[in-house]
């Protein structure tokens, strides 16, 4: 039948006979009535794809987005089963609604556990498991009441009272409710922005997508009895709300978009090959037993909605789909991210130089790698090789490749350098491909690939795998550095200690001790010879320069009566050889705590020895102000021969750990520690620090 078709109807009662003949329309004529039976579908075919996309694109290791995945393929079936139940009358429509809400509930509550950040890590797998077993208990008691009972005249509300229907609803809502406050507070209570940002746009997509339901229908039907747009339509922007979460999805890289095309051929492939079996083998059955001619067709579809989740089955087919694009069983997304993983947990040089020459030119078939890292001034091979030759950071090759921040082929590097440089790294001359390691516009490294081991060219696939990869060694590197640093600077305290504690050691006992015991001996022979009172007056001045080496007394009297005495006592050891000037106009604690003095008396106490020590001074001067802001500012300058200052990491010498103390007593303080020095133009250092109660 087709519009414009008359059928006429036949009513008999009794010995009455009436006919009524009604014309088949068009929903042409009618869009509003197609509009409300359509609006509905559109909404599940919407949320079945945002579902379907999720499930067949993101990492098959990404529980968060499978999660989602699922919970958008039922959310498109329930909304679908619902719209067939109200105008179809499908049989069944409304017991499997009240199943996959069930089920959804459950998902709704687990994917907020987990994403976009996970909640209640403690309790979440309790709560997951709880809510899971009341739904399918729920799910079970639908079926069994509306399959089971009701066509035998039984039904659990009359006999008990119990409306499935009603609970079904009350237990999705509350575990609507509850991924809402999960998601509220992400919003509010995470200390991470970029999960906050990405919980608000999910929570606007859901006020932008209920909205105009509840604005132009539900609350109009509740207040005035009639809806200012029918439900058929407002319902259509619930669309937002998955868009939304799909948009976040996007910005978390949970999708790959580097591999949908990839994913695309291999999903393409399994398809028409389970396809294909499937039409051959029911094509067969239709010849022998005489079956409908199109079952070939619906049973080779129903097989491939079967069989596409089948993991087993998508590998090997990714496998082959990867030999033939990439020459080898590897893609961006696996190289990257298996790698990335291990990048940001190692601290090891020897861990960092085993992934990037040994594990990732495995996968990518690499014959040959070597990575050179800096130390601040020059190169040197990662592997610990000392037969290989440093080279400074300063040279041509690691200006170049500064400069274009990422991997370049030999032949084009060679090309833009004079041919010294490249005469200069001829031990690498197997290098196909120099990869630079660069953090905050300062080389970090230089990895180097050798050639291909079935000797294909390096791609721009290959080499965006490379500059990815480059960018999580360079920030590897610089943890490495920095946790060396602590090492050394750990290891520097302890011996600094420990040295400290030797020369107090030897101090007492050379003197204190030792004229203890020539004053016992003395007054133990003649107790009234009065050169004992001498004696004993030399080791007590003894014992007390040695405590206040310890603690200078004179800092509880003030900052300033404290470096004065430090000046005072440094001119009389020095003598006259060295002049020390002392210059301020300060009295009193300043309003500095005990921390924040000592530290600055201990950083001035540094200064001079560098001064003294190693830079032979002839004249120092040392100034105590405090600014209009009561800022106190420390300034120690001398004339001597200066020094360069120390890279990052750079310890080795006694001077620069004798800086690096004074730049963590003002990282201490929450002091600025400013040290300006050059050889041969002497060397000042300004510390400048808040007082503790400004």
């Amino acid at each position: 039948m087709k519009p414009g078709d008359d059928i006429d109807y036949d009513f008999l009662r009794g010995n009455e006979q009436i006919t009524l003949s009604i014309t088949i329309g068009s929903y042409l004529d009618n869009l509003p009535l197609l509009g409300s039976y359509l609006g509905i579908q559109f909404l599940s075919i919407f949320l079945w794809g945002i579902g379907l996309v999720l499930g067949l694109f993101v990492q098959p290791d990404d529980v968060h987005a499978r999660l989602l995945s699922l919970g958008f393929l039922l959310a498109g079936l329930t909304a679908a089963v619902g719209g067939a139940s109200g105008w179809n009358s499908f049989w069944g429509a409304n017991t499997i609604q009240q199943v996959l809400l069930c089920l959804l509930a459950p998902l709704l509550v687990a994917s907020h556990l987990t994403f976009p950040a996970v909640s209640f890590a403690k309790y979440r797998i309790g709560v997951i498991n709880a809510v899971f077993a009341l739904a399918c208990t729920l799910a079970l008691l639908v079926v069994l009441n509306d399959w089971l009972l009701t066509p035998q005249g039984y039904d659990l509300y009359e006999i008990y009272g119990i409306n499935l229907r009603q609970w079904v609803l009350v237990f999705f809502m509350i575990s609507w409710v509850v991924s809402v406050a999960l998601l509220i507070r992400n919003r509010f209570l995470s200390h991470d922005p970029e999960v906050r940002r990405q919980t608000g746009i999910i929570i606007w997509g859901m006020v932008l997508g209920i909205g105009p339901f509840f604005v132009f229908t539900l609350l109009p039907y509740l207040l005035l009895g009639e809806e200012y747009l029918t439900g058929t339509y407002s319902i259509l922007f619930l669309v937002l709300l998955p868009l939304a979460y799909a948009y976040v999805i996007f910005q978390r890289r949970l999708l790959k978009v580097d591999f949908i095309i990839n994913r695309i051929v291999v999903w393409f492939i399994l398809i028409l090959l389970i396809l294909i079996s499937s039409v051959l083998v029911f094509s067969a059955m239709v010849a022998v037993f005489d079956l409908p001619p199109l079952l070939p067709i619906y049973a080779g579809l129903v097989t491939v909605l079967i069989a596409l989740p089948v993991t087993a089955l998508s590998r090997a087919v990714q496998a082959q789909v990867d030999r033939v694009l990439y020459g080898g069983h590897y893609d961006f997304a696996t190289v990257t991210s298996s790698l990335a993983k291990q990048l940001a947990q190692t601290l090891d040089r020897e861990r960092l130089v085993e992934l990037l020459t040994q594990n990732m030119p495995q996968q990518m078939g690499i014959q040959l790698a070597s990575l050179l890292i800096g130390d601040g001034t020059r190169l040197e091979d990662g592997g610990g090789q000392s037969n290989l030759e440093t080279r400074s950071l300063d040279g041509d090759l690691c200006k170049e490749l500064l400069k274009r921040r990422g991997p370049l082929r030999a032949a084009q590097l060679w090309s833009l350098l004079p041919l010294a440089t490249q005469a200069d790294w001829a031990e690498f001359d197997w290098g196909e491909v120099y990869a630079p390691l660069i953090f905050k516009e300062e080389l970090r490294g230089i990895l180097i690939l050798g050639r291909r081991a079935g000797g294909e060219v390096y791609s721009d696939q290959d080499l965006r795998i490379v500059a990815t990869v480059a960018e999580q060694g360079a920030l590897a590197v610089t943890n490495i550095l920095l946790v060396e640093q602590l090492r050394g600077l750990a290891q520097q305290l302890v011996r600094s200690a420990e040295e400290e504690r030797r020369r107090l050691a030897s101090d007492l006992h050379d003197t204190v001790l030792q004229e203890l015991f020539f004053i016992k001996q003395g007054m133990y022979k003649n107790p009234a010879n009065p050169k004992m009172v001498d004696y004993l007056e030399e080791s007590i001045q003894n014992l007390r320069r040695a405590i206040k080496a310890q603690r200078p007394p004179l800092l509880d009297g003030g900052l300033p009566l404290a470096l004065e005495g430090l000046v005072e006592e440094m001119q009389k050891v020095i003598g006259s050889s060295v002049s020390i000037l002392w210059k301020s106009n300060l009295q009193g604690t300043l309003g500095l705590n005990d921390e924040q003095a000592i530290s600055i008396y201990r950083i001035a106490q540094e200064a001079l020895n560098n001064a003294l020590k190693h830079g032979k001074a002839q004249r120092i001067e040392v100034r105590l102000k405090q600014d209009i802001d009561r800022t106190i500012r420390l300034q120690v300058s001398d004339d001597g021969v200066g020094a360069p200052l120390p890279r990052q990491g750079d310890h080795r010498g006694q001077r620069h750990f004798g800086l690096a103390l004074m730049q963590e007593r003002a990282l201490m303080i929450g002091a600025r520690l400013h040290i300006q020095t050059a050889p041969g133009e002497g060397t000042t250092v300004v510390l400048e620090v808040a007082p503790f109660d400004k």
